[in-house]
């Protein structure tokens, strides 16, 4: 009986649909966008960043935007570092990782683009 119980509260678990939101405060000193801006500019290289939270029960994550925002801004620091004053290209990934029956876990977010050295004169910054 215990047996069928836990396995109908897995199934339970494992069918149920879930939705999150991820936030993190567009930056003025620095200028990230999933698109391609219309200005002249020279590619540095691609970039990626990374960082992770910890999370408890399936999806919920213990501060999801402290992570988001860890990622940009590692994103944005290494972007520096190599010359960059932009990011484009931004794509945004979120992977799960909850090995213990979805009770605890982590988050890990992924930000990668392409680093670019804006040199348009009507670019005055974002």
């Amino acid at each position: 009986m215990k047996r069928l119980v836990s396995l109908l509260i897995l199934l339970t678990l494992a069918g149920t649909g879930c939705t999150f939101t991820h936030f993190t405060a567009l930056r003025r000193d620095f200028y990230i966008t999933p698109g391609t801006p219309d200005l002249k500019y020279e590619k540095v290289g691609v970039i990626h960043a990374e960082a992770w939270t910890p999370g408890l029960i399936y999806l919920i994550p213990f501060s999801p935007s402290t992570s988001l925002d860890s990622a940009q801004n590692a994103l944005i620091d290494e972007a520096r570092r190599r010359g960059a004053n932009a990011v484009i290209g931004v794509r945004c990934h979120v992977e799960t990782h909850m090995p213990y029956l979805w009770l605890a876990g982590w988050f890990e977010y992924h930000l990668s683009g392409v680093a670019v050295k804006i040199e348009d004169k009507k670019w005055q910054g974002y």
